[in-house]
């Protein structure tokens, strides 16, 4: 949504965005040419427009139903799924078990991990449960100082427009790490949150 939101909000070139707190007057900038691009307009580009070699991973990882995102496998999301770098990777899951042998506890146990539920029972606690969440979940003087900036900043929009910014979106960025270089957004369509909004302000017209 951020990604989204960063080209749309834009009047003219709105796939030439700057940079979030670039410094002033660096000539830099990231152009998200294919912002609204479907999986079938990036095959048919690189195959019929210039002939590039098909990447066999995407074989792999529909065969195996794994995630046919490339990335990173250690990534906070990416490592949720790391029984798909063993599926289609086997060589490759051994070599990143040899430096972070932690990644088995991760294969094994994460299927049983509830993190909704995580995040409902926390958020049931108010903002009592957000310092105590901290402490448990962000690690490092660094991410705890950010997780309560973070969470300063997401009080104040909370209490102007609670149902933009419920709570269960600041539990959930806290827990994810997504925390840099990351501003505080509304939650935007297709979640939870904002369904429960759109059916506050549906009921409030319907009694005003």
């Amino acid at each position: 949504m951020v990604r989204y939101r960063s080209c749309v909000q834009k009047l003219n070139e709105n796939y030439i965005v700057t940079p979030f707190k670039s410094k002033k007057g660096l000539p830099v900038k990231f152009a998200k040419i294919i912002y609204d691009w479907q999986i079938d307009d990036v095959f048919k580009f690189l195959s019929e427009e210039h002939n590039a070699p098909y990447c066999e991973y995407y074989d792999l990882a529909a065969l195996t139903g794994s995630n046919n995102r490339v990335g990173h496998p250690l990534h906070s999301v990416a490592a949720r799924r790391i029984g798909d770098v063993i599926a289609t990777e086997p060589d490759f899951y051994d070599r990143l078990y040899d430096v972070f042998p932690m990644i088995d506890a991760q294969r094994r146990w994460w299927s049983e991990f509830d993190v909704e539920k995580l995040i409902a029972m926390t958020a049931a606690k108010g903002w009592d449960g957000v310092m105590p969440f901290i402490k448990q979940f962000c690690w490092g003087q660094d991410t705890a100082q950010r997780a309560k900036a973070y969470s300063a900043e997401f009080r104040q929009k909370h209490a102007k427009d609670p149902y933009s910014y419920p709570l269960e979106s600041l539990i959930r960025s806290l827990f994810m790490h997504a925390l840099w270089g990351h501003t505080v957004t509304p939650v935007g369509p297709k979640t939870r949150a904002h369904t429960v909004r759109q059916a506050a302000l549906q009921q409030l017209e319907e009694e005003l």
